[in-house]
């Protein structure tokens, strides 16, 4: 099987659209990868809301530990003030941490999957930009396709 045709004008056009090819697909690994990181910095937003409702959680827990000795309601302000921290800079908290966990995850095989369901492919893209047309022919024929 020959990859390359014999006429040279024919072998520079095939040379030509596999290195463009090539380059375009170096272009969107590169894409890819800046688009990977972009979004690996986004854990930071998660951080800072997690750092926000620690804080105030520990400071509700501060102002309770500080109003614990108070005759009579110094016992219930506390337990009121412990939980208002848990409620309000807990849950912050929990959900920065959500977040940060949440940027790694991938996507599910249905976000993945761009093919429209159940549909005729001609309908959809024209023939010859369908993805089982788009490779050169001398490689998609195959080393025994009828000539």
């Amino acid at each position: 099987m020959k990859l390359y045709p014999e006429a040279v004008h024919a072998r520079t056009r095939a040379i030509a659209k596999d290195v463009l090819l090539a380059v375009v697909l170096i272009a969107l690994a590169w894409l890819g990868l800046r688009v990977y990181h972009a979004v690996d910095r986004l854990t930071v937003l998660g951080s800072g809301v997690e750092q926000a409702g620690t804080s105030v959680n520990q400071g509700f827990h501060t102002a309770a530990d500080a109003v614990k000795g108070v005759p009579l309601v110094g016992h219930k302000l506390s337990s009121a003030l412990g939980g208002a921290g848990q409620k309000t800079g807990g849950n912050v908290a929990h959900y920065g941490e959500r977040g940060q966990q949440e940027v790694h995850k991938r996507p599910g095989p249905r976000t993945t999957d761009l093919r429209p369901p159940r549909c005729d492919r001609a309908a959809v893209l024209p023939a010859a930009a369908h993805p089982t047309r788009a490779g050169p022919r001398r490689i998609l024929q195959g080393p025994h396709a009828p000539r």
